[in-house]
């Protein structure tokens, strides 16, 4: 009796060790339709402003923390939000998407992939990811938080790109006496330069010239989940 009585607490004992030792590996889909992703852009003079959508996107995590990821952008959604009128509108939407810029007719796609995130405090996690926007992939480091709402989670924060980097230089200043073309956009941006809605959008002071800052807002569902 003592034997099986012993050899029970044995089994009960390892099966405890065991499961104890697992995790629970969840993938979650991003709800392309209910996120929001915003980009804020600056030149020397003026302040533009808009949002861009999804293509599709997957978000990993391991017991209920970040573990991975990855975004698909449209970039033909892009959007652009400032001007006065919608002349101003159109000319500033016309640039983003020409081969000046985003190029959009032949990279319709922009990619990141999240490589390493390290944890923070809580939910809050620093992020190293591949961006991909035309030909050029580079490496960037970002902020990120985290909410778990059961069968959803919801994620946060913002990035800061270089649009140089990517070899965007209309308008920029560290390239303005190297560029000698101009497309329909710098002959005409002037009337854009003379009356900027600066006042539409609080940015803080800090902003940098060339950057493009991105906000992200990001719905994802749980599509399926193993335990390892």
């Amino acid at each position: 009796m003592k034997i099986y009585i012993s050899l029970l607490i044995t089994l009960c004992l390892g099966f405890h060790i065991k499961s104890s030792g697992q995790s629970t590996l969840e993938n979650w889909e991003i709800l392309k339709e209910k996120s929001k992703i915003n980009w804020y852009g600056k030149t020397s003079n003026y302040i533009y402003y808009g949002d861009i959508k999804l293509s599709n996107g997957y978000i990993h995590t391991t017991d209920k923390k970040l573990s991975g990821g990855n975004i698909n952008i449209d970039m033909n959604t892009i959007n652009n939000k400032s001007g006065e009128n919608s002349l101003e509108k159109k000319l500033i939407s016309d640039s983003l998407v020409s081969q000046s810029y985003f190029d959009t007719a032949n990279y319709p796609d922009a990619s990141l992939f999240i490589n390493r995130i390290v944890w923070q405090r809580k939910n809050k996690y620093k992020i190293k990811a591949e961006i991909k926007i035309k030909d050029f992939s580079r490496l960037i480091d970002f902020y990120c938080k985290l909410e778990n709402r059961d069968s959803i989670i919801l994620l946060n924060g913002e990035m800061l790109l270089d649009r140089t980097d990517f070899f965007i230089r209309v308008m920029s200043e560290q390239f303005f006496y190297e560029e000698e073309e101009k497309d329909d956009f710098q002959e005409d941006s002037e009337a854009v330069i003379d009356s900027p809605d600066k006042n539409k959008l609080e940015i803080d002071k800090n902003f940098v010239e060339d950057k493009f800052r991105i906000k992200y807002r990001l719905f994802c569902k749980k599509i399926d989940a193993t335990i390892n």
